[in-house]
């Protein structure tokens, strides 16, 4: 249970500092109209991510014929979350919806980043 909040807190850490760094970064480019929906994106991004992280710590504790049913039920209220999230922000034209995608899509960045980090760090630790 303890390494299942430790990788949920370091994964929101890890989206929040990659939000961070992603703004900075379109600041200096020049494409501060997509700043905003950058943002917004990481935001609903990192809320699914707490949402998915509670229910999977919720899980846990479950005996394991409930487990499909809570994840299931965890999962459709997380996509409505999106979905609402999504049809509102289409209503501000000021805010760039590539921006939201991208900014909702950077966990995926994150995982690999992290895949490919493990990777090396945990080799070059069997090495030595």
């Amino acid at each position: 249970m303890e390494e299942l909040l430790y990788y949920i807190k370091r994964t929101l850490w890890q989206l929040v500092a990659f939000t961070l760094v992603g703004t900075v970064i379109l600041y200096i480019t020049g494409l501060t109209y997509i700043v905003a929906g950058w943002c917004i994106g990481n935001l609903i991004n990192m809320i699914y991510f707490a949402m998915l992280g509670s229910r999977s710590a919720r899980a846990i504790n479950l005996p394991p014929e409930h487990v499909v049913q809570c994840i299931r039920g965890g999962f459709v209220i997380r996509f409505l979350v999106i979905c609402l999230a999504m049809i509102v922000i289409v209503h501000f034209p000021q805010i760039h919806l590539g921006g939201v995608m991208a900014g909702c899509f950077s966990y995926r960045i994150i995982i690999y980043m992290d895949a490919v980090w493990q990777h090396f760090h945990v080799r070059k630790r069997k090495e030595a």
